[in-house]
């Protein structure tokens, strides 16, 4: 994926990527050798006196002049991932990640970036600017750093120079020192603020002096946003999986119906694709005034032609997403690098970034219509588009949510689940485990992998590769460290409810809870008794038991909720006890108790159609 604006990059093969958004690894990595060509920056330098010295760009066998910054330039920092072909004809071969710098005229990928650098500044992808020091030299679109840090500056609006911030506008974020919880908690709220809402896109098909991009406009309005009886297209498929929550609208200010057609000057053939990209965006602000401010989300279609195996890339937290002709087509590739502007990084499965074929982060498949999906465990836990059926399950608490117990339907079903979708075992700094039922049916039925399974994927917070770890039918089970304790997830059932929906019926626990409200623990050492004496009192009145409803508490919508309660009480009335209480499938609510003096045996609540039993004692 590539940019436009001052765009410093650097590539790598095959590293996969922090939460932050940084590559993982070596980072003297060498960069991959892609020249690429663009507008010039700065004057040219006289490097022998005589004549001046130029490096050749053999993909379009121009020459493009060497130049020196006699200035510092600032500029939005990127990262960028480029998908290309594999052996199948999909996208599952290497991948190039890179980072960049957004200035006003183009995107520029940066080599000769210091050793550490990266771990040194952690820049956040979308939101920090970089400034390229003095002396880096450009060449085409790339820039060469000479071993010099970039300086950082936290915090700017995330919507490109050009843009006034339309696209991701956010308040500048002071300098502060927080925790790394708050650094966690602030970088999943600024992901999910990009999930909700109406967000405009703009499709830019491409004719250049040798080649012009093969779909027809109308073409590209049908396969992005179905208005000539396309049934999947990008629009449909964000609209159905977040239950529009988060749905995309065509601009209708340019073009026709969100497409629109530029002519450029230059040779598509040989041509590198950043060089045909900065020409494009170049003709955009040179017509309209602007590139990233024509919409939220802009999609470039080139024309066939250009050099190496490409497919398409997008950039991270950001507007600008770019297909190599005909993939532009194609529904997973589609939502595939949109997601990247959300904040998805890859889903992968084993040593394979890409392995997890559950949801569309990972392969993308050349079918106009096929494989309709939506995301793995962890990347719809970042989408925030099922919050409220979802829970989050603390091995250190005391308090009952160390455990979780009951139902746990699909996505697909999240519109009329009567108990949640997800649950995610939190692990503080490290990869937290995300489990869902990945039911293979109507917004998912064209799920790849693990189909009416349970499945387990670990990510860290925020802009993050994921792992699928486990797939678990009936009776499976999977168990890891988290939070420092041995969790398990055991699959009791599969079943389906009077609705036709089917479920699994789970218990995530520490190893060796049996029931979330009952422990069986044999390898541990018998509790010790208390030697605390009795307390005198008049012989103890008998056991008292209690089953009723509890009426007078109000849901969201304003509506009365009856709660079957069983309970057993000793000794009199008179103290009161709050409690969580399960109700309207899933949601969780206070009630307040009236119980009597005495230990509060036991306490268990739940709804008369919820099959899961959220239990508590004290």
């Amino acid at each position: 994926m590539k940019f436009s604006a001052f765009a410093f990059t650097i590539a790598f093969m095959n590293h996969p990527i922090h939460a932050n958004g940084l590559l993982r690894g070596n980072d003297n990595d060498q960069p991959v050798n892609r020249q690429l060509q663009g507008t010039a920056l700065v004057k040219e330098i006289n490097h022998d006196g005589a004549n001046r010295r130029k490096l050749r760009n053999p993909a379009n066998n121009n020459d493009a002049p060497h130049r020196i910054l006699q200035e510092s330039k600032q500029g939005t920092f990127l990262l960028s991932v480029t998908d290309t072909i594999g052996p199948d004809g999909n996208g599952s071969g290497p991948h190039e990640e890179n980072l960049n710098v957004e200035l006003a005229d183009g995107i520029y990928k940066l080599k000769n970036v210091p050793p550490g650098f990266l771990k040194r500044a952690n820049p956040k992808s979308g939101t920090d600017k970089v400034k390229i020091p003095k002396g880096a030299a450009v060449s085409g679109v790339e820039i060469d750093l000479k071993n010099k840090d970039p300086e950082v500056v936290r915090g700017n609006n995330g919507g490109g120079n050009n843009s006034g911030g339309k696209a991701f506008d956010r308040r500048d974020l002071e300098a502060v020192s927080r925790t790394p919880e708050q650094e966690r908690n602030l970088a999943e709220l600024r992901t999910r603020q990009l999930q909700t809402g109406d967000r405009t896109l703009l499709v830019v098909r491409v004719r250049g002096a040798d080649a012009t991009t093969s779909p027809s406009e109308s073409t590209l309005n049908d396969n992005w946003f179905g208005t000539n009886t396309d049934p999947h297209n990008l629009k449909s498929q964000y609209a159905a999986c977040s239950y529009n929550k988060l749905t995309f609208s065509p601009v209708t200010s340019i073009g026709t119906d969100g497409v629109v057609t530029v002519t450029i000057a230059n040779t598509i053939s040989g041509a590198s694709d950043g060089t045909i990209r900065n020409a494009v965006t170049a003709k955009l602000r040179a017509t309209y005034g602007t590139d990233s401010g024509l919409a939220d989300h802009v999609a470039l279609c080139l024309p066939a032609g250009t050099s190496g195996g490409w497919i398409e890339y997008a950039y991270i937290h950001s507007w600008l997403s770019v297909f190599n002709n005909n993939w532009c087509n194609y529904l997973s590739i589609q939502v595939h690098e949109i997601g990247h502007n959300l904040g998805y990084d890859h889903s992968g499965e084993g040593s394979n970034e890409y392995g997890d074929q559950s949801g569309m982060m990972g392969y993308s498949y050349s079918s106009d219509d096929g494989n309709v999906m939506c995301f793995n465990g962890a990347k719809s836990w970042l989408t925030g588009w099922y919050t409220d059926k979802s829970v989050t399950v603390e091995p250190t608490a005391t308090d009952g949510n160390e455990c979780y117990e009951g139902a746990l339907y699909g996505v697909a079903d999240y519109g009329t689940a009567t108990s949640n979708v997800l649950v995610k075992i939190n692990n503080g700094s490290n990869p937290h485990a995300f489990i869902n039922f990945n039911r293979q049916n109507g917004i998912n039925s064209g799920t790849r992998e693990a189909g009416n399974q349970v499945t387990v994927t670990t990510a860290r917070d925020g802009y993050s590769p994921s792992n699928l770890v486990a797939k678990l039918n009936a009776g499976g089970a999977y168990s890891g460290r988290f939070g420092g304790k041995d969790m398990v997830v055991t699959v009791n059932s599969i079943s389906t409810d009077g609705g036709g929906r089917q479920f699994a019926s789970v218990l995530i626990a520490e190893n060796g809870v049996t029931s979330c409200g009952a422990t069986s623990s044999p390898t541990k050492s018998p509790t010790v008794a208390p030697t605390t004496p009795p307390t005198p009192a008049p012989t103890p009145s008998p056991v008292e038991s209690f089953c009723g409803s509890i009426r007078g508490i109000r849901n969201a919508r304003g509506g009365s909720i009856r709660v079957r309660a069983f309970v057993a009480w000793e000794h009199s009335w008179e103290h009161s006890k709050s409690l969580s209480v399960g109700l309207n499938g899933g949601e969780w609510w206070k009630a307040l108790i009236h119980r009597p003096i005495g230990r509060l045996i036991t306490g268990r609540f739940f709804t008369g159609s919820s099959r899961g039993k959220q239990s508590q004692q004290t």
